[in-house]
């Protein structure tokens, strides 16, 4: 049985959490222009959490963070905060998770994470 509610991420008052998979297709074709192999290659996940409170994060570049049922590298990428005269404080907190990769692994300019 399925089970109701989010269970992804622990806060305050979460009220959504979304992720997603894509990766890069290769399509190689042959010596006729003809389909004759496709390869998936660097997969990536974006995943995004809202709620109402404090930020279940607060800083960017964070990789502690985001929902459960990722792996490998997971980066924070954006917060944002919002707050009106009619509710709670709210927040957004949007990133990506790179699964074969891990931490100080980048060959950047910035020496990796």
């Amino acid at each position: 049985m399925p089970s109701f509610g989010i269970t992804l991420v622990t806060g305050t008052l979460i009220e959504a959490v979304s992720v997603s998979m894509k990766s890069d297709v290769v399509v190689l074709t042959d010596f006729t222009g003809a389909f004759s192999e496709a390869r998936a290659h660097d997969k990536k996940m974006t995943w995004s959490v809202k709620g109402k409170g404090d930020p279940i994060i607060s800083s960017l570049g964070s990789t502690a963070a985001g929902p459960s049922n990722l792996s490998g590298l997971i980066l924070v990428t954006s917060i944002k905060q919002n707050s009106s005269n009619t509710g709670y404080s709210g927040f957004e907190v949007s990133g990506e998770a790179y699964p074969t990769a891990s931490v100080g692994s980048g060959g950047g300019g910035d020496g990796g994470i």
